[in-house]
């Protein structure tokens, strides 16, 4: 963990290195390191949020606490931190049960393992692969939400599951024809993948998700949301919440071998 430190603001140069899940975070140099990777170099700022939510693992994070450790109190627009966070979240899936949770109208909280290995090795089993969501409508607005929708529950499920979960660069990038299930198992390793769809109805918005066994290309679960679509970070998060929670179910019911780390 990383040292307490007397002061709010996050000062790089002066921030011992630390590890979170599979990676060490170098502050100093602004790198992130896994084994067997080349390090990645994050912006200052990325790094100083990323940082902030650490030092308070487990805890929630106001956004006014991160504008004053990570930009010293100036006046900063939602843009800014939500710009850092969506850099971090990108990278976390990599580091292995680590998840940046969104607190609607609050903040953030940074979940993570400092060591990886304590986890269950009944969870290795399995290696869930999340797919973007196919959007089905035309309206732009709804292509956002749907990859909103799609990067709460990859997170949600990292954080909650304790499943290996493949982080969202790898298996994103499967779209329409190229989800054929046998092509993501070889291509990712993957022996179970979670897909689904977004449509709009009027205001109100139809989730619908699946949990596939890739080796017997069975469903093992199947279901349908459907919420308001007057907040969308609310909607993003209340749909991850249901998937997790109906994954869970499943998993917990023995479904295709799959095991909970943390059940």
């Amino acid at each position: 963990m990383i040292p307490e430190r007397a002061e709010t603001t996050v000062n790089l140069a002066r921030t011992e290195p630390f590890r979170l899940g599979a990676a060490e975070v170098r502050p100093a140099t602004r790198e992130v390191v896994t084994s067997g990777a080349r390090p990645i170099v994050l912006e200052p700022r990325v790094m100083q949020v990323l940082v902030a939510l650490a030092r308070r693992r487990g805890e929630v994070v106001s956004r006014d606490e991160l504008v004053e450790s990570c930009w010293r109190g100036r006046i900063v627009g939602d843009d800014a931190i939500n710009r850092c966070v969506a850099a971090i979240r990108k990278l976390a899936p990599a580091w292995d049960h680590v998840a940046i949770e969104t607190i609607a109208r609050v903040g953030y909280r940074l979940d993570g393992a400092a060591d990886p290995a304590a986890q269950d090795p009944h969870a290795e089993r399995a290696l869930v692969a999340v797919l973007r969501f196919e959007t089905l409508s035309d309206e732009s607005e709804m292509a956002h939400l749907s990859d909103g929708v799609c990067e709460e529950i990859l997170q949600a499920v990292v954080m909650r599951t304790g499943l290996r979960v493949i982080g969202g660069a790898a298996s994103f990038r499967f779209r329409g024809a190229e989800k054929v299930i046998p092509r993501v198992a070889e291509e990712l390793r993957a022996t179970h993948v979670l897909d689904g769809s977004v449509r709009r109805s009027g205001a109100r918005v139809r989730v619908s998700a699946h949990l596939i066994e890739c080796e017997s290309l069975t469903t093992l679960w199947s279901e349908r949301f459907e919420l308001e679509l007057s907040d969308a970070f609310a909607l993003q998060d209340a749909v991850a919440e249901a998937v997790v929670a109906k994954l869970r179910l499943a998993l917990e019911q023995g479904a295709g071998g799959l095991s909970l780390a943390n059940a």
